[in-house]
């Protein structure tokens, strides 16, 4: 759907390229890329990296190592899910489950020592230690397959725009998966941009005023997802007695004021401006 969307908007779609260079110009900039290991070359007003951050040069980047690892997989239960996600917070960290099919995707956060653990584990205890940790609501745990980890960290991009070049998404700013927020952050960062772009006329794409126009439009909505989610780590991931006496408070308060946990569902949807 994404292609035919792109094609039917005149865009060339190159798949299976890795770019290994940009330069830019005061007119345009110059990408240059392996596509089946033969060298391509394209010319453009503006450069958009979105590749997820996968090849962001630390130098370019602020960041927080939160000492958390998230184990990836995909499990079967033995109840199903009904479309219902779910995300259980743990002594370590958060656990969440989300439908996938048949399946749901988990999202597993814990110590790094325990999480290289589970991910060596034979499935049999695999299943066990997720039955100890989630409980019984979907029945027991059957099977597991594509186990991966990954650090957490917070990545912030020093600047999220230079010439002819801006950052979105994960390219822009990683986030703890505490709050689930990344992906709706990436898909503003996206929104904005197209927004930005159809006010101005071709010629103006990627100019110097034009980013940061696009820059000042970002920053309240990137840094308050940045603060919230920072401080949900600390909220939720201890398990002192106060913090889980105020993290129970907070979830019954929005489980009985329907208006605020609207509230906050459209913040965590649309951002600022939901």
């Amino acid at each position: 759907a994404v292609s035919g969307a792109l094609r039917n908007a005149g865009c060339a779609l190159l798949a299976g390229t890795r770019v290994t260079g940009a330069t830019v110009d005061a007119e345009c900039v110059n990408v240059s890329a392996l596509a089946d290991a033969n060298a391509v070359q394209v010319s453009g007003s503006l450069l958009v990296i979105a590749d997820g951050g996968t090849l962001s040069d630390a130098a370019a980047m602020q960041t927080v190592d939160y000492r958390q690892t998230a184990i990836t997989a995909r499990v079967l239960a033995e109840l199903p899910h009904g479309n219902v996600a779910y995300e259980r917070f743990c002594p370590e960290g958060p656990l969440a489950l989300l439908p996938s099919g048949d399946q749901l995707a988990l999202v597993w956060t814990t110590a790094p020592e325990r999480a290289q653990m589970l991910c060596t584990a034979a499935d049999r205890d695999f299943l066990a230690a997720l039955n100890e940790a989630f409980g019984g609501r979907l029945g027991r745990f059957q099977a597991v397959e594509r186990r991966g980890a990954f650090p957490l960290l917070l990545r912030r991009a020093r600047k999220i725009v230079a010439p002819r070049v801006v950052r979105i998404g994960n390219a822009a700013q990683t986030l703890h998966p505490v709050a689930g927020q990344g992906f709706n952050l990436a898909l503003r960062d996206a929104w904005e941009l197209a927004s930005v772009l159809r006010q101005v006329p071709s010629t103006r794409i990627g100019d110097a005023q034009t980013l940061a126009s696009y820059a000042a439009r970002r920053r309240v909505d990137r840094f308050g997802e940045l603060g919230f989610t920072h401080g949900m780590v600390h909220l939720f991931a201890g398990d002192a007695a106060p913090l889980r006496w105020a993290r129970g408070l907070g979830l019954a308060a929005l489980a009985a004021i329907p208006p605020a946990r609207n509230f906050l569902a459209r913040r965590m949807i649309y951002g600022v401006r939901g």
